[in-house]
């Protein structure tokens, strides 16, 4: 088990008696590695700095006492924020009508990365609707599939000027 999978167990139990969701746990970098721990309220409040503070402190002495990371680290709580990701069945239907970023595991009609609407999901599956070159269509894809998904959000093309003559 590594050291993000230690702390997601050490952590998760006491989060949900404190009121939040464990998001993520992500150890990052090689000389000062920072330890992500992603929070989420579970009452669906905005998650505060106050709330990301009384975690940390928590945190800090569960880690300190069952010491899971075999190096000095820095430990950072962070809300999920707009582009919240998606590391569990239950976040895609939190987001349905919501663009999403997918990457797969595997080729899905020769493609790895999709950008597309959320418009369902079940505890295995979603569905996401895409439009390319003018055509819009929905894929079913497998949640064990995906290596990483997000909310996205999409921001429209710039108008380009037409340069006028004097």
């Amino acid at each position: 088990m590594n050291a993000a999978a230690r702390v997601e167990k050490l952590a998760e139990k006491t989060l949900s008696h404190m009121g939040f969701e464990l998001v993520r746990v992500r150890l990052s970098g090689s000389h000062r590695p920072v330890l992500e721990v992603m929070i989420d309220r579970l009452d669906g409040e905005h998650v505060t700095m106050d709330d990301c503070v009384e975690v940390s402190r928590s945190l800090s002495h569960i880690l300190d006492a069952h010491d899971p990371v075999d190096q000095a680290y820095v430990l950072e709580v962070t809300s999920p924020g707009v582009e919240r990701p998606l590391t569990k069945p239950s976040h895609y239907s939190k987001v349905l009508g919501q663009s999403i970023k997918v990457e797969m595991t595997a080729d899905i009609e020769g493609r790895r990365k999709w950008v597309g609407v959320l418009h369902a999901a079940t505890e295995t599956n979603f569905e996401l609707v895409v439009t390319n070159d003018n055509e819009t269509r929905t894929l079913a894809l497998p949640i064990a599939g995906v290596l990483k998904a997000k909310v996205v959000l999409l921001q429209e093309q710039p108008v380009k000027a037409k340069n006028k003559k004097a």
